[in-house]
């Protein structure tokens, strides 16, 4: 799923990488993603990759990323840096891939998920900003309690 920018904005055009969660089809993300732009005063593209039975593991997320890098450049939007995100098991893929490629990172934004206990201190040693969005309710991998433990 690929969303151009909404007209009207103004500033640096920036693009937004996002990985779904565990069998979480692309398009439930749609909403949401159309909201982060009508928030954002910039313009911005969305990119959502379709992802294999529908399971983000770390080991494939960087052909993912290469595939919707490619689409983009495709319509146009080109850059050597993206923000990105990711839901859950998502959410994991993309920060120990942004990590791990720290120089095409903008900022990452993790969704009921967390950044690995591999990375001490992230706000320190991560190398771009993080921000983690979680809820009481996120459960199982993303329990308040593991979430507390990555906090700075």
């Amino acid at each position: 799923m690929i969303l151009p920018p909404l007209s009207g904005k103004s500033g640096s055009t920036q693009a937004l990488i996002f990985i779904p969660g565990a069998k979480c089809p692309k398009e439930q993300y749609r909403g949401h993603m159309q909201a982060i732009q009508e928030q954002t005063s910039f313009p911005i593209w969305i990119a959502v990759p379709h992802i294999l039975d529908q399971m983000a593991i770390p080991v494939g997320t960087g052909e993912y990323i290469k595939f919707v890098k490619d689409e983009l450049k495709g319509k146009g939007f080109t850059s050597a840096k993206f923000l990105f995100g990711g839901h859950s098991l998502g959410s994991v893929a993309i920060a120990k891939w942004t990590h791990s490629n720290i120089d095409q990172v903008h900022g990452l934004y993790v969704q009921g998920g967390y950044v690995s206990r591999g990375i001490v201190d992230p706000a320190r040693n991560f190398g771009a900003p993080v921000l983690t969005v979680s809820g009481e309710y996120d459960g199982w991998m993303a329990s308040i309690s593991r979430i507390s433990l990555s906090f700075d």
